[in-house]
């Protein structure tokens, strides 16, 4: 048994996938996937740009992330990255996904749509966007209040622009 905070320290963790050997954790809060081995130490942290939804561990202790920008990235057991693509259409709302020891992937639409991607060796790789120690990262967070409103009404948007960049 392990804690994921500091006493009184709240952590935003969303979802959590586990691997072979090691706990992955999605904090909606810090837009971070963090990595752990079983026993609970900090193995490392990745920045995702618009924040992770959805988490699915794969083969090898890979992890595959659902972010708010509706792609699915692809990290190592270390954090490394290894891949990204769009979640299907841009008119889609993927919700959930999973992965089978094939790695096939299956991406759940709020439509109730189940779209299966397979790994295929001949598609060029694309990377999700560099994150981590020396490089500047770019974090988001919107609301509205109130969250729901009649057609017509008027509500208030606020958008928070926020970022972390080294110092030289």
């Amino acid at each position: 048994r392990w804690s994921l905070a500091d006493p009184g320290e709240f952590r935003g963790v969303l979802d959590i996938a586990l691997g072979e050997t090691r706990v992955f954790l999605a904090d909606r809060q810090r837009s971070e996937i963090e990595i752990r081995s079983l026993d609970g130490r900090r193995i490392a942290a990745v920045k995702i740009p618009t924040g992770p939804l959805r988490l699915a561990a794969g083969p090898g202790d890979t992890v595959f992330v659902l972010t708010a920008s509706k792609w699915v990235f692809l990290y190592g057991s270390e954090g490394q990255p290894l891949g990204a693509w769009p979640a299907g259409q841009p008119q889609d709302r993927p919700v959930d996904l999973a992965v089978d020891t094939s790695d096939i992937l299956y991406v759940l639409d709020a439509a109730g749509e189940l779209r299966v991607y397979a790994p295929d060796a001949r598609a060029p790789a694309q990377l999700p966007p560099p994150a981590g120690p020396g490089i500047c990262s770019a974090l988001r967070d919107k609301s509205a209040s109130p969250g729901e409103i009649p057609l017509g009404e008027t509500v208030e948007v606020e958008l928070v622009v926020d970022g972390v960049c080294p110092i030289d």
